[in-house]
């Protein structure tokens, strides 16, 4: 039983569970603003491997995070225009994102690396990971000393102190007012 719990489990959970709270945290923003985002995991598997073969072949973590960030606004993009611009349902649309990044980073991955399962393993001393996380956070502190960081846990109840609670919660029953009026709501509306 000891060996069970050990210290190395703990770190092993809280490192294999920090990207499915961090989209659980964007799904809550996505669900305060009326939106139905099901292709969360779809923009996870695109950042990921964007992340993973662009660090392989540039040797920066740095530009390989970069590279996964615009992957992600890319695959939000298409979500967003199939959804708004061609009055696609939310949850299909989502769904077959997800179903399509299921598919698409092996496909790529297989023309690439020859490997369909994954790609290659990058090494933990390249030159481009001397900037350690720690002090990247250090590094952002100094450029905002007077903001105070949060935990992604304490945004719930930061949403409800602030407006951009209310913000929300009154685009969202505009919106839905002007749908049950018979007006067409393209998007959503400026505060």
């Amino acid at each position: 039983m000891r060996d069970l719990l050990s210290i190395a489990l703990i770190y092993s959970t809280v490192r294999l569970a920090t990207p499915l709270l961090l989209a659980a945290l964007g799904g809550m923003f996505s669900e305060r603003a009326g939106i139905i985002n099901i292709a969360l995991e779809g923009l996870m598997l695109a950042g990921a491997f964007t992340a993973a073969t662009v660090t392989h072949y540039t040797g920066s973590p740095w530009i390989g995070l970069t590279a996964a960030v615009v992957a992600g606004l890319f695959v939000a993009l298409l979500h967003a225009v199939a959804c708004i611009e061609f009055k696609a349902d939310q949850v299909v649309s989502g769904t077959a994102i997800n179903i399509m990044f299921l598919g698409v980073p092996a496909l790529i991955g297989g023309a690439i690396f020859d490997s369909t399962g994954a790609t290659p393993q990058i090494p933990q001393n390249w030159p481009g990971t001397w900037l350690s996380p720690r002090i990247a956070a250090r590094c952002i502190g100094r450029l905002h000393p007077r903001r105070k960081w949060k935990s992604p846990l304490a945004k719930e109840k930061t949403l409800d102190e602030t407006g951009s609670s209310a913000r929300l919660d009154r685009q969202k029953s505009c919106q839905l007012a002007c749908w049950h009026a018979g007006h067409q709501v393209g998007g959503l509306a400026a505060n």
